[in-house]
């Protein structure tokens, strides 16, 4: 159960959206804009100018479909019409395996091709 705050009240305002509408509306949210951009200066680093264009992070989620296949939504990846559609379908889950479980493969790999980086976090919004 969520507790109420913004999204608790995103969920609720979302759930009958079609994950494309709800990637968008996402990204026009404010209020995440808000607690991101507050979150971020409270840290303990020297921060990165916003218009600095030497900076290239970006987030990716990843989610289950429908047919048990482990999906890794970036809007990053732009390509033709119907060629990748900001998505990557990574495979079908194993018995046994877990969406957290399955993402950290994914992850694992992605800090294996560049092991020196620190550009990599993970977050949770659910049951570990």
């Amino acid at each position: 159960m969520l507790d109420n705050g913004v999204f608790k009240k995103f969920m609720e305002e979302t759930m009958n959206e079609k994950p494309e509408r709800r990637g968008e509306l996402l990204e026009a949210n404010s209020e995440f804009a808000s607690i991101h951009t507050s979150t971020a200066s409270s840290g303990q680093s020297e921060q990165i100018a916003a218009d600095d264009e030497t900076v290239d992070l970006h987030f990716v989620s990843f989610v289950i479909d429908e047919n048990n296949n482990l999906i890794e939504l970036d809007g990053s990846l732009k390509g033709e019409e119907g060629e990748h559609n900001g998505m990557i379908v990574h495979g079908k889950l194993k018995d046994g395996e877990t969406l957290v479980s399955s993402a950290a493969k994914v992850i694992i790999d992605y800090i294996n091709a560049d092991p020196a980086t620190d550009r990599f976090s993970v977050l949770s919004l659910g049951p570990i």
